[in-house]
C-alpha cells in the first residue's frame, strides 16, 4: 500500500468518525420537533412532526440511512428552511472560503517575512518586537479581537463596515480577526525554522562565496524552511474552519459557520450533518494537497514513496 493510499484510507476513517460523532451528539441535544412546532403542541402533533422529519425511527436505523445517503451527497431536507441541506451549505461555502482564504493569505504574507526577519536579526530589538507581538497574538481570543476591531475601525474611525457581506471593505475586519492567531503562530515557526536552516553548512558556504544575505536567505534558506511552514499552514485549516464559526457570527458574515450555529440552535440535523461532512472533506483535501506540495519542495520525500 503506497503512502498516498494509506493517507486516503486514514482520511476516510477520520471523516466517518467525525460524521458519526456529530450524528450521535445531535440526537442527544433533544427533539427537533419541539423546536419547530409552535405554541404548546399535543403528543399527537409531536408524533406526526417526528414522523415527517424522519426522527421517529431507532438511532441505528437513522444512522444506517444517514451513512448510506451521506456518501451519495444526500443529507436530506433542512428542517428549518425546507430546502436541500447540501445545496444550502454550498450556497454559503463561497463566503466562508473567501474569509478563510483571505485570512490565511494575510497571515502568511505578514508572519513569514517577520519570522525570517527575526531569525536573521536574532537577539536584536527587531527579534524582540516580533516575538512579543507573536506572544500577544497567540493569547488574544477571536471574539475579543473581533469586537475591538469593530469598536476601533468600525465605530470610532468608521474606516470599514462593522458587519455584513458585500465588497472587499466588508472582508477586512473579519479577515484580520481570523488571521491574528494564525499569524502569531506562523511567525514563531518561521523564525525557528529559519534559525535551524541558517546554521547549516550550505548556508555558510553560500555566504563565503560572497552572495548577499538576502539572496542566501530567500534562495537557499527559504525553500528548506518552507516545509514545516506548509505543514503548519495546512493543519491550520482546521482552526480556520472552526474560527469562522465565531467570526461569522460576530460580523454577520453569511457563511457556513453562521449557518451551522443557526442549525444547531434549531436542531436542524440535515444542515449540521451536511456542513460537518463538507468541512471535514475540505480539511482532508487540503492535507492531501499539502502532501503533494511536499514532493515538489523536497524530492527526497517523493523517492521514499
Amino acid at each position: 500500500m503506497t503512502r498516498l493510499t494509506q493517507r486516503l484510507f486514514h482520511f476516510a476513517i477520520v471523516i466517518l468518525g467525525v460524521t458519526t460523532l456529530v450524528f450521535i451528539a445531535l440526537r442527544m441535544t433533544g427533539d427537533p420537533a419541539l423546536m419547530l412546532l409552535p405554541g404548546d403542541p399535543t403528543p399527537e402533533d409531536i408524533m406526526l412532526a417526528r414522523q415527517k422529519l424522519g426522527v421517529d425511527q431507532p438511532w441505528l436505523t437513522q444512522y444506517i440511512t444517514f451513512i448510506s445517503s451521506a456518501f451519495r451527497g444526500d443529507f436530506g431536507v433542512s428542517f428549518q428552511h425546507g430546502v436541500d441541506a447540501t445545496g444550502l451549505v454550498f450556497e454559503r461555502l463561497p463566503a466562508t472560503a473567501a474569509l478563510a482564504g483571505s485570512a490565511l493569505l494575510l497571515a502568511a504574507a505578514f508572519a513569514i517575512p517577520l519570522g525570517i526577519l527575526a531569525a536573521v536579526y536574532r537577539g536584536t530589538v527587531i527579534d524582540l518586537i516580533v516575538m512579543v507581538l507573536a506572544v500577544i497574538g497567540q493569547g488574544v481570543p477571536f471574539f475579543w479581537l473581533g469586537l475591538m476591531l469593530i469598536l476601533i475601525f468600525g465605530v470610532e474611525l468608521r474606516w470599514f463596515p462593522t458587519g455584513g457581506y458585500g465588497g472587499w471593505q466588508h472582508l477586512i475586519l473579519p479577515s484580520l480577526t481570523l488571521a491574528g492567531y494564525i499569524a502569531a503562530s506562523t511567525a514563531r515557526l518561521a523564525r525557528s525554522s529559519m534559525l535551524e536552516v541558517l546554521g547549516r553548512d550550505y548556508m555558510r558556504t553560500a555566504r563565503a562565496k560572497g552572495l548577499a544575505l538576502h539572496v542566501v536567505v530567500l534562495k537557499h534558506g527559504l525553500r528548506n524552511a518552507a516545509i514545516p511552514l506548509i505543514t503548519f499552514l495546512g493543519l491550520q485549516m482546521g482552526l480556520l474552519l472552526g474560527g469562522t464559526v465565531v467570526v461569522e457570527e460576530i460580523f454577520g458574515w453569511p457563511g457556513v459557520g453562521r449557518l451551522l450555529l443557526q442549525a444547531i440552535s434549531y436542531r436542524d440535523y440535515p444542515v449540521v450533518q451536511a456542513a460537518t461532512f463538507i468541512l471535514a472533506m475540505i480539511f482532508v483535501l487540503v492535507n492531501i494537497l499539502v502532501d503533494l506540495i511536499y514532493t515538489v519542495l523536497d524530492p527526497r520525500i517523493r523517492d521514499q514513496r
